[in-house]
């Protein structure tokens, strides 16, 4: 099944609880996971059907203003069923996923008591809510190249002869 990279990221505000306390980032990846599973099983009505999905977490920057935490993820382009049932997914809006990973992750940090209820509200109510997820667009979906069968040519020798014998050797 095909699969698509998606990057999940947090606003500025938060970032800070996250480089104080790490444990926060299995939260940050469980929660991408998460928002994933709730969208795919709202686009196809189904609470029995699951992406592939494997999600990385990553930190850049150091201390204090460009700590940037975020979690890449390699999603399935589909979902697979309890029945074994192999369904491709339909056209896709991250905005949507970005919603419901926002709200999510905001729940959780507050259920964590990293958050207080002013704050959640306050970062819920935000028009430009910093949270970012970054995936394929909605309709972006190419359709499936075939791969050719054809050999790549060899490529011609180098133009400096100390290099020509190095590739000799190798080749053989």
């Amino acid at each position: 099944m095909p699969h698509r990279h998606w990057t999940f990221s947090i606003p500025r505000a938060l970032r800070g609880l996250v480089e104080r306390d790490r444990k926060l980032l299995g939260l940050l990846s469980q929660t991408a996971y998460a928002a994933i599973l709730k969208t795919f099983q709202a686009l196809f009505d189904r609470p029995d059907v699951r992406p592939g999905c494997v999600i990385s977490r990553q930190t850049f920057g150091a201390y204090g203003a460009n700590f940037n935490p975020h979690a890449h993820a390699l999603v399935s382009d589909g979902v697979f069923s309890d029945e074994g049932e192999s369904l491709p997914l339909p056209l896709l809006d991250t905005a949507a996923v970005m919603q419901v990973f926002r709200r999510l992750l905001l729940g959780r940090l507050h259920r964590a008591g990293c958050l207080s209820e002013g704050l959640m509200r306050n970062l819920l109510s935000w028009v430009h809510p910093g949270f970012s997820v970054s995936g394929p667009l909605a309709g972006s979906r190419a359709p499936p190249q075939p791969r050719s069968r054809v050999r790549p040519e060899p490529s011609p020798a180098p133009p400096w002869p100390w290099m020509r014998s190095r590739s000799r050797m190798t080749a053989a």
